[in-house]
């Protein structure tokens, strides 16, 4: 063994070595998004006490939805950090579907009256059975429930401000968000 251009025996002696500590990161997703670094290898190393901070990036067509760290849910921030990493740790991120008047697979549906101010009937036109869900303007859900094939669903919407909606329907090969507008008398 060398060392400092000292050769020894069986035994090598070093001193004023530092050793660091590090714990493992491990990184995960729900598969609709990449979290930087760590995706790439499913953890990363850090130094005892340092902290790291993970840059999360969706998928076209996803949002960034849910940080866990150790099944606790953190903060949703993105860059997200963890601070003083002093043991091992598990990053999980989960990622939610953005909503989209511009989705693949736009089938028709009708929607009646639209505008509105009581009730809007939503049918699906190729006859399939549907779910529906109503949204606001910033994205928050408000509702949902089920469209029969061949009947319409009723959506009371008397109780909604008026403005502008979005119903995205799903069906088993078909998914669509369309505008619904709301008015008062």
């Amino acid at each position: 063994i060398a060392l400092d251009g000292h050769f020894g025996g069986q035994t090598l002696s070093v001193d004023n070595v530092r050793v660091s500590t590090v714990h493992l990161v491990s990184v995960t997703t729900d598969g609709h998004g990449t979290v930087y670094p760590g995706s790439e290898l499913n953890s990363v190393a850090v130094p005892y006490g340092e902290s790291i901070t993970f840059n999360i990036v969706p998928d076209n067509g996803y949002e960034l939805s849910q940080i866990y760290v150790d099944y606790q849910l953190q903060p949703r921030r993105n860059p997200f950090t963890l601070t003083s990493v002093s043991e091992p740790h598990l990053l999980y991120v989960t990622f939610a579907q953005t909503l989209s008047l511009d989705e693949p697979y736009k089938t028709d549906i009708s929607l009646y009256p639209n505008p509105a101010n009581t009730l809007v009937a939503v049918s699906v036109n190729n006859g399939q059975a549907a779910q529906y869900a109503l949204y606001d303007m910033s994205g928050r859900f408000l509702t949902n429930g089920s469209i029969a094939p061949g009947t319409p669903a009723q959506i009371d919407v008397q109780s909604l401000a008026a403005g502008v909606y979005y119903i995205k329907v799903v069906g088993h090969d078909f998914k669509t968000t369309e505008k619904i507008v709301v008015t008062k008398r």
